[in-house]
Order: structure tokens, then C-alpha cells, then sequence
């Protein structure tokens, strides 16, 4: 029943800045990721990925599930 009614209420609406959502962030994440992604040698995709991580400051967790598959955070991606 719970699920049912959440179904039927609309979305929350927030207005956030850049800013709110990096101070958000800051304050769950800290200044690096709490899985820290690991590159495999050898292996270009993961090579580049690291790359921008740091260049980028990404600190949503990225974990190598299998071939070409990522988890982002909580989606699963193909990085094929």
C-alpha cells in the first residue's frame, strides 16, 4: 500500500545551485570517494576513466563489476 501511494504522489521539486549540490556532496562523500577506483594496467578504458577521475575530482564510487560493466554510484554502466 505505501509503495502505491508514493506512486501516486508527485516528485519533489528542489531548486539547487551547482553550489548546494558540491557542499551536499562534500559533506557525504568528504574529499574522495569512499571506494577508491582501481585501474587495472593495461586497459585503456580504465586508463582514461582514471584520468578523468582525477582531473575531474569524481568522487562517486566506480567499481569494475565484469566485462565492460561499471557500477557508477548505484547504476550499473557499459563502458564498452
Amino acid at each position: 500500500m505505501i509503495a502505491e501511494e508514493a506512486a501516486e504522489k508527485p516528485p519533489l521539486e528542489v531548486d539547487l545551485t551547482e553550489e548546494d549540490v558540491e557542499t551536499h556532496c562534500d559533506k557525504i562523500f568528504g574529499k574522495e570517494a569512499p571506494i577508491k577506483f582501481k585501474c587495472r594496467p593495461g586497459n585503456k578504458i580504465e586508463e582514461t576513466l582514471q584520468k578523468l577521475i582525477n582531473k575531474l575530482n569524481i568522487r562517486v564510487p566506480i567499481v569494475h563489476v565484469r566485462a565492460g560493466i561499471y557500477l557508477v554510484g548505484s547504476s550499473k554502466v557499459n563502458l564498452e
